[in-house]
């Protein structure tokens, strides 16, 4: 048996785990991030799995979908699962969705875990294309900047290499940093392992857009 196996089977024999769940995360570590499913919800941790290298001691960083972020600490690892201690005993409030901790004034349009990847986005409607620069991306959406306002249109064909190829719905238009940006909503979101393999590939940096066809 070896030593992640032992704290494992430890946790479980101590009884301070108290729900099963499944639960989507944003992880973050060594400057890489991506997505983690969160099994096991305790007063004190979590048991999760990751494709991000983890091993004991490691600081990381989850963003719920509530947007608040948690900080912890790798007690255990063991394949692709690790059990994480909360830095604050009270995070654990923040998964069970109890109103007064769920408050948040962070409001993002794409919703949460929010990953920041560039590169360059092929937009087409009914009225034209577009290839726009990528800058946030989430299980719900993403935001782009420059973004081309077709009137009229409402839907549009995303095209991001390396992912797929999506319908999404027109969503806000903002200012951020680089300018105006608009948020565009999926209207069937990637799978869970298909978006977490394009996160952890592509890093913060994604490919060139796809080739323009019957051009």
């Amino acid at each position: 048996m070896n030593e992640g196996q032992s704290q494992e089977q430890g946790e479980r024999r101590s009884g301070e785990r108290q729900v099963s769940v499944l639960l989507h995360a944003g992880i973050a570590h060594g400057g890489k991030d991506g997505l983690c499913r969160i099994r096991n919800l305790s007063s004190g941790g979590v048991m999760l799995e990751s494709n991000l290298p983890l091993m004991q001691d490691d600081d990381i960083r989850l963003q719920l979908r509530s947007g608040h972020q948690v900080r912890g600490r790798v007690r255990w690892v063991l394949g692709n699962r690790a059990g994480i201690a909360f830095h604050d005993p009270a995070d654990a409030l923040l998964f069970t969705g109890t109103p007064q901790k769920l408050m948040t004034d962070v409001v993002s349009p794409i919703g949460y875990p929010l990953f920041e990847r560039h590169g360059p986005v092929r937009l087409d409607s009914g009225r034209g294309h577009a290839t726009v620069p990528l800058l946030m991306v989430s299980p719900a959406g993403i935001i782009v900047a420059d973004p081309p306002l077709w009137p009229g249109e409402t839907v549009y064909t995303v095209h991001i290499r390396g992912l797929d190829t999506f319908k999404a719905r027109v969503g806000e238009q903002m200012m951020m940093e680089e300018g105006e940006a608009l948020s565009l909503l999926f209207v069937e979101p990637p799978h869970h392992k298909a978006l977490n393999d394009w996160l952890t590939s592509y890093a913060a940096v994604v490919g060139d857009a796809p080739d323009d066809e019957g051009e």
